[in-house]
């Protein structure tokens, strides 16, 4: 099995146990409120997993098909990260700008996929949606770190979440810049691309494991 294929598993086996530890959240109203619809996330990620593994095994729906799911996507990954984000930036400080923002990825994400041309991966889509959402956490942070006391920073399940999304946005910025590149050079092997391709895997599925430690912090009641 080679490093590619083993980075993708690991992806899949992340976002399944960040779907099996969501469930105890499904209606439970002793969980922090700011948490208790986030297990959406973590369905949406598993439906995209069961599509892939459909994909390979009965060879439907085609890989031109999944990656055009994928792509389309980006939207509902960015929509609702970055509102889970925004949301949890004080009102005051929230200002009209960052929600301007907001509505120019979206709309500067859209105008790259309706101009697409292909049904390959839109590495300027995600590209433009990573940094967007690298943006946020660096304003959350800003805000995160003057109000809350030091002792309660890890008990915060905001906290992981978006420490989570600025680790594997962070990371996946390079890729996205590269992959175009990387896709047509002709020095380097498949097998080394696909290797360097699968950081991005890494990173989706250090995310879910991050968002699994937000799920274990929803309950403590520690967070009330």
């Amino acid at each position: 099995m080679s490093i590619h294929d083993i980075m993708e598993w690991f992806q899949s086996s992340c976002m399944i146990l960040s779907l099996v530890f969501s469930l105890p959240l499904i209606n439970n109203k002793k969980v922090i409120k700011y948490m208790q619809h986030f297990y959406w996330y973590s369905v949406v990620a598993c439906l995209f997993v069961l599509l892939k593994l459909t994909s390979r095994w009965f060879t439907f729906p085609s890989r031109e098909v999944i990656t055009i799911i994928g792509n389309y996507s980006i939207l509902f990954h960015f929509i609702f990260l970055s509102l889970f984000i925004l949301f949890k930036v004080p009102r005051q400080k929230s200002t009209k700008s960052l929600f301007a923002l907001f509505f120019l990825v979206i709309l500067g994400t859209l105008y790259c996929l309706l101009t697409s041309v292909d049904s390959k991966q839109n590495s300027l889509c995600f590209a433009i949606v990573n940094l967007g959402l690298v943006f946020f956490c660096l304003v959350y942070y800003s805000n995160f770190f003057e109000e809350l006391p030091r002792p309660k920073l890890l008990q915060e399940p905001s906290f992981w979440v978006i420490t989570g999304i600025f680790f594997c946005m962070s990371t996946c910025i390079p890729i996205n810049a590269l992959h175009d590149y990387l896709r047509t050079d002709t020095t380097l092997k498949l097998e080394h691309k696909k290797d360097l391709f699968s950081i991005a895997y890494l990173s989706y599925g250090s995310l879910h494991l991050f968002i699994i430690k937000a799920y274990l912090c929803s309950k403590s009641p520690k967070t009330t």
